[in-house]
């Protein structure tokens, strides 16, 4: 999640839920990475939306765990997590069929070659009746797996 991540702060709370771990495992792998000092605690500030008529954002300091820039083996332990064999394409499909019949499924960004940030989207799914509450439960389970949030995008065949 750091690593794929690094301009990011996340709150303790987020951590847990996104990684779905509990919180007393989640406390235990924070110290251990904060005591190899791979991340480090950071503050920030987030726009938070406020219910009414008109849509009105609000700015909250977070404090938060953010990931250390500085830590000396951080080039090779991202390559190393992002050339492992984060699903298998077939688990992924397998995910994805839930959803719907997918006449086409599309990895790219995260899941492709280079691995760089420069890709606007991560999975591309065409199909007929595609159950749009699954395929976004699907998307999230793939997330909190691959530590990062992906960008989708999914259409009928007609489309």
């Amino acid at each position: 999640m750091f690593l794929l991540n690094p301009e990011k702060v996340f709150e303790p709370k987020n951590i847990f839920l996104r990684a779905k771990v509990s919180r007393q495992t989640g406390r235990r792998e924070i110290l251990l990475l904060k005591s190899i000092g791979l991340i480090r605690p950071k503050s920030d500030f987030v726009a938070i939306a406020i219910k009414g008529k008109k849509e009105k954002f609000k700015k909250k300091r977070i404090s938060g765990l953010t990931l250390n820039e500085s830590f000396p083996l951080i080039i090779g332990l991202k390559n190393f997590i992002l050339d492992s064999a984060l699903f298998s394409r077939d688990q992924l499909l397998k995910k994805l069929h839930k959803a719907g019949r997918m006449k086409l499924v599309i990895l790219s960004g995260i899941f492709g070659e280079e691995n760089s940030g420069a890709h606007r989207i991560d999975i591309l799914v065409v199909g007929d009746v595609i159950k749009k509450g699954i395929l976004e439960r699907v998307i999230r389970e793939i997330e909190s797996e691959v530590g990062k949030e992906l960008v989708y995008a999914s259409f009928n065949t007609q489309d």
